[in-house]
């Protein structure tokens, strides 16, 4: 499974950190999809996925403002304690020192940008999507035989048995002039 670094997001999306005093070098986000957690501000939590990076839109952050005397506190709290990656405030919205503090004492970092929520969205999971893609790896030589660019993979040293040297198609014609002991060879 890939990972991203929290500081390679901010830097990436141009986040502002509103709570520098909490540590984000070992805070990896591993989950392209993102959470508005309206529905959690208002207690329900089944399905929760705290991998989630959590987005707090103009909606949210009205309904934060609003409750908080009555349960938004114990909300954001709760949301905090499932220790999610981070909260990012969009359009530059301020942030109470309430919902800063709620930030540091859990240890998730507070975020903010100046993009519209959908959009940031939008850029966000697109971005994660590719750096959390999927990725496969060859190792591969590339060897100069008279002249002639022959790529060795590593696939190809599966075929081969231990201590001889398996040479493809391509590489077999110039390679039929090098003087090799025929135990150590094979050709197709």
């Amino acid at each position: 499974m890939y990972t991203v670094e929290l500081t390679k997001l901010i830097e990436k999306m141009n986040l502002e950190n509103l709570t520098p005093e909490v540590g984000l070098e070992k805070i990896m986000i591993t989950q392209a999809d993102v959470n508005r957690p309206a529905l959690q501000l208002t207690g329900f939590f089944d399905y929760f996925d705290n991998n989630r990076i959590q987005i707090i839109g103009h909606v949210e952050n009205t309904y934060i403002e609003r409750m908080w005397d009555v349960h938004g506190v114990s909300m954001l709290q709760k949301i905090m304690e499932q220790k999610v990656p981070c909260l990012v405030f969009c359009r530059e919205i301020e942030v109470t020192e309430d919902v800063l503090a709620l930030g540091r004492e859990y240890g998730v970092p507070i975020l903010r940008t100046k993009k519209t929520t959908s959009s940031f969205m939008a850029e966000v999971i697109r971005w994660l999507n590719v750096e959390l893609a999927p990725r496969i790896s060859i190792h591969g030589v590339l060897v100069d035989i008279y002249g002639e660019g022959v790529n060795v993979a590593a696939r190809l040293e599966q075929l081969a048995d231990p201590g001889s040297v398996y040479i493809s198609g391509g590489g077999n014609r110039p390679a039929t002039s090098w003087r090799l002991k025929k135990s150590a060879t094979k050709r197709w």
